[in-house]
């Protein structure tokens, strides 16, 4: 059991640094999108298939709800908070600065 859990977190840091290899790149295209509405759109449906990719790695740490009512029924529950913070803490590894530990604003990507 317990070289099964070594195993699992084995496999759950080769995928956080492939994750981080993909990290520039994601933040860089992101700041590039005008206005924030469309980046934080787009940081959404990256995160649909961050969760599918995890879910594929079965990796089950990251989960998003989707949408109970209303004109966006069925889709995934916002990764921000209303604050422009990551809901997830799996999301922070992704969008937090590189080599930080602290969780800050993902709006200082988005101009």
């Amino acid at each position: 059991m317990q070289q099964q859990q070594q195993q699992l977190q084995q496999q759950q840091q080769l995928l956080l640094q492939q994750l981080y290899r993909c990290k520039a790149a994601i933040v860089d295209a992101l700041s590039h999108v005008s206005p924030k509405k469309t980046a934080q759109m787009r940081a959404w449906a990256l995160a649909g298939c961050l969760e599918t990719t995890l879910r594929e790695l079965g990796i089950q740490a990251f989960q998003v709800e989707e949408i109970k009512s209303g004109s966006f029924e069925g889709f995934p529950q916002p990764t921000l908070t209303d604050d422009d913070q990551p809901a997830a803490q799996i999301l922070r590894r992704v969008t937090d600065p590189f080599g930080s530990s602290k969780s800050s604003s993902s709006s200082k990507y988005i101009h």
